[in-house]
């Protein structure tokens, strides 16, 4: 299962990414939106974080709905994951999601639709077996 990040993790993950982000200011100053850069810079920190800290680990099977839920998420692949939590936590449009990710507005669709295809598949089984 996904581990939250401490709070002291986040503050460390936004730090990291400020600094990479400053390191090369001149350039992230000259982005049409430096915000959706940074945003981009997080997202793959974090990323690189949770495959550490989750490197040689197991998920544990979960009870209830939310904890089946993350169990799913931390299968996914890591960018239907942000798109995902940039989706639907974050409250992003595809176009920002897109250019915060560097990809196209055609790869959140079909990356946010394949996610939710195969969250919707496996919360159906894991209701299926418990029912029987």
């Amino acid at each position: 299962m996904m581990q939250p990040v401490t709070r002291h993790a986040a503050e460390d993950l936004v730090q990291g990414a400020l600094e990479r982000a400053y390191r090369h200011w001149d350039r992230v100053a000259g982005m049409e939106a430096p915000e959706a850069y940074v945003r981009r810079i997080l997202a793959n920190l974090a990323a690189d974080h949770h495959r550490l800290q989750n490197r040689g680990s197991r998920p544990v099977p979960g009870r209830g709905r939310p904890r089946r839920v993350m169990r799913v998420l931390s299968q996914l692949p890591p960018r239907m994951r942000a798109v995902l939590v940039l989706r639907y936590y974050d409250d992003l449009s595809e176009a920002q999601i897109a250019e915060a990710l560097g990809v196209s507005v055609g790869t959140v669709k079909s990356q946010a639709a394949r996610a939710l295809a195969r969250l919707r598949e496996a919360m159906a089984s894991t209701e299926e077996k418990r029912m029987s």
